[in-house]
């Protein structure tokens, strides 16, 4: 393996908090384009940084990847700032921005996965389930912002599954705009579980079956909707709750087996 280089930071968008920011951290050289890993940190879409996966960064990069670690806005509830799409459309903007400068990384433009835990896998979940719209930006415009495969940790797979803490809903009332039952439409259109399609890409899905803050039903009903529509997927139930899945032993096995088939880092 090969170790990492020390990481750079690339501003992608416009925020004046720097927020849209993607922290690199690059393999050794070779004249072969890598595939890439685009990490997104969880937090709740309000809280966290990039730089709190570096731990994960660090092995993949060693793994033969070009790891981005994306910062993106964060909803504020007291301020009712930066509400939905805002957090998915930075991550669609990310991939883009990769795509669009993947000469610059020596990336392979079409080898770029999406990973992240909690909030972050809600991302990436749907950075494989969805398109984002035209993109206004003419340096961007030709690039898709739709990954070509997804590791999601403890995601927020579907939001019509109810959460057990009632202060996740009253945050998701928020940032959505409305209830469940008020803007039925927009929760489903943010939970990729509900916007999987022949045009889905490969799927890892991994879960504690002890998470009391993100339950697993959500993977599951994930799970079901990738294997109606014939879609790669493995669902990996663990013994775990939702932060300390993070430092379970079998995962980085599980995404590095899954991500050396699908991306092919040797190549």
């Amino acid at each position: 393996m090969d170790p990492a280089q020390p990481t750079a930071s690339f501003v992608y968008g416009e925020d004046d908090r720097r927020r849209q920011v993607l922290h690199v951290l690059e393999p050794v050289a070779r004249p072969e384009p890598r595939p890439a890993v685009v990490l997104f940190h969880g937090g709740g879409l309000t809280s966290g940084t990039p730089l709190q996966d570096l731990d994960w960064a660090e092995p993949l990069a060693e793994h033969g990847y070009v790891v981005f670690m994306a910062g993106y806005r964060l909803f504020d509830p007291r301020a009712g700032t930066d509400r939905w799409p805002a957090q998915l459309d930075d991550a669609r903007r990310a991939i883009r921005w990769i795509r669009a400068r993947a000469d610059d990384f020596n990336v392979d433009p079409v080898r770029i996965g999406a990973m992240g835990h909690s909030s972050g896998g809600h991302l990436a979940g749907l950075l494989g389930t969805t398109d984002g719209p035209t993109e206004t930006d003419p340096r961007l415009a030709g690039a898709s912002s739709r990954a070509d495969c997804v590791v999601a940790l403890s995601g927020d797979a579907d939001l019509l599954v109810p959460y057990p803490d009632p202060a996740t809903t009253r945050t998701l009332n928020a940032l959505l705009g409305g209830t469940v039952e008020q803007v039925p439409d927009l929760w489903r259109e943010a939970s990729p579980a509900h916007n999987v399609d022949q045009r889905t890409v490969p799927f890892l899905i991994i879960h504690g079956n002890a998470d009391q803050a993100v339950p697993i039903r959500m993977a599951r009903n994930l799970a079901a909707a990738l294997a109606q529509a014939s879609i790669e997927h493995v669902l990996a139930e663990l013994p775990a709750g939702h932060m300390d899945i993070c430092s379970h032993e079998a995962i980085q096995a599980l995404w590095n087996a899954f991500l050396a088939d699908q991306l092919h880092p040797e190549r």
